[in-house]
């Protein structure tokens, strides 16, 4: 039994599944279903309307509450001062990530499993079995995914703020929640849907295939960078294959969707090209403000690099940095795939073959003045000032030059598309080098400078 070899998994079982609750939850799911019996006709009738209402008190129950309960399982750890003390024991890091992915949750999937038995007993469409399954498993996967992903982000919040004391955990919970009702909507779709295909990649794939495939693809990847979490609080390093493997197999899952305006096949690998692009560099800006940019650990990689000692680097490296390693992959990918479809309907919208590197310059002079800030003597909020920059440079100076009309400009403070290289491209290479340079001095005097505990919190 995993509960009886997993000490944290045992203690939840004990706290949650007490008889009386274990009465109680049927006892009320019973009486909605009695309820929806007796307003309904027929049996038929019944049956059509309960399945219906299982699935919805199964997202209540599971995707809602859930993910409320699994957002606050190291949250109140953290508040109540127990962390600490529970992550330092002999407890494996997945006992422990087992312990609170299912622990914290075990009495909403309790009654979530109720509510899919119902839908497997009252679900009409006997002459496909197959589909009753595939309902159930994406509903079990949304639900392990939306658990996880709040569990993840709260050490990734942890890591940030453990300096104040206290984790608050209704962004976690709201992540949880949005991520599940994204794929929870696409779910219903294809129940609506099924049996329809559509073009992904250059294969015609079973709409309701696909849906089940990616509810079990990011369920993995939240399990697994759960483990990796739990991994780096029990102070024991990562390695990059994971973060690499998770961002380069998200990007090639986003590329996929290119297929669907039925464009060429140079046109397909222009706008996947594009769209990997888009999807890491996102990864690059969401863990770079995510992270702790600790003063401490930029030095420990420096020495690393003059030292050539890989292995460490790579194991220590922050994930903003191994997203970036793949963000110039796709950006020389994207570079490419415009250069061989110069001609194409899509490169006269796009207008240039350098717009891959215009994207990925303003993404070096954000990073950059991220950094610059974040490594100033009196750091506290720079990630908050980092953003009001950031509004500023790309919404009102942008807006300014629109009222004044001057348009031609825009390209020179956005990602906009342009066939002028001075304003599209060197302009934005031009911020990225001096911001870089004021960010180049900044760490040399830091580096210079004895570090005090300040210089380690986060911003």
């Amino acid at each position: 039994m995993i509960g009886s070899s997993n000490p944290e998994l045992q203690k939840n079982i004990w706290l949650e599944l007490n008889p009386r609750r274990l009465a109680v939850m049927p006892l009320l799911l019973g009486g909605i279903f009695l309820a929806v019996a007796l307003a309904s006709d027929s049996t038929g009738e019944f049956a059509q309307r309960a399945w219906k209402y299982a699935l919805w008190l199964y997202g209540f129950l599971v995707l809602l509450w859930g993910t409320k309960l699994a957002s606050e399982g190291i949250a109140g750890e953290v508040n109540q001062r127990t962390w600490d003390n529970q992550r330092l024991t002999l407890i494996s890091p997945w006992q422990l990530a087992l312990g609170k992915l299912l622990g914290s949750t075990l009495y909403a999937w309790y009654g979530g499993l109720l509510c899919l038995l119902v839908f497997c007993l009252t679900y009409t469409d006997f002459a496909n079995r197959g589909k009753g399954f595939k309902v159930v498993l994406t509903m079990v996967m949304i639900g392990l995914f939306a658990h996880a992903l709040a569990l993840l982000l709260s050490l990734v919040g942890l890591d940030k703020n453990r300096h104040r004391g206290r984790l608050p955990s209704t962004f976690y919970f709201l992540a949880g929640v949005v991520g599940a009702l994204v794929m929870l909507n696409a779910s219903l779709q294809t129940i609506n849907e099924w049996g329809q295909t559509f073009q992904w990649y250059f294969a015609s794939v079973a709409l309701d295939d696909f849906t089940t495939l990616s509810a079990v693809f990011f369920c993995f990847w939240a399990l697994l960078g759960l483990y990796r979490g739990m991994r780096g609080e029990m102070q024991r390093h990562n390695g990059p294959w994971a973060w690499w493997g998770f961002a380069a197999s998200l990007a090639l899952y986003a590329a996929g969707f290119a297929a669907l305006g039925n464009v060429s096949p140079a046109d397909h690998t222009v706008l996947g090209c594009y769209m990997a692009l888009g999807v890491v560099t996102a990864l690059t800006y969401y863990t770079a403000f995510s992270e702790v940019k600790d003063l401490v650990l930029i030095k420990s990689l420096g020495d690393c690099i003059a030292h050539r000692q890989w292995g460490p680097f790579f194991a220590r490296a922050p994930l903003w940095l191994l997203t970036l390693v793949l963000t110039a992959l796709c950006t020389l990918a994207a570079l490419g795939a415009s250069l061989v479809a110069s001609d194409g309907s899509v490169m006269d919208q796009v207008q240039t073959t350098l717009y891959p590197f215009n994207v990925f310059c303003f993404l070096l002079r954000d990073l950059s003045l991220l950094f610059y800030l974040n490594l100033a003597a009196n750091n506290r909020r720079a990630d908050l000032a980092t953003l009001i920059y950031l509004l500023a440079l790309y919404g009102l100076l942008p807006t300014m030059l629109a009222v004044s009309s001057a348009n031609d400009l825009l390209p020179a403070l956005l990602p906009w598309p342009t066939d002028n290289p001075l304003i599209g491209t060197l302009l934005p290479l031009l911020q990225f080098v001096v911001v870089f340079y004021l960010l180049q001095n900044r760490l040399r005097q830091r580096l210079q400078a004895p570090i005090n505990p300040i210089d380690t919190a986060p911003a």
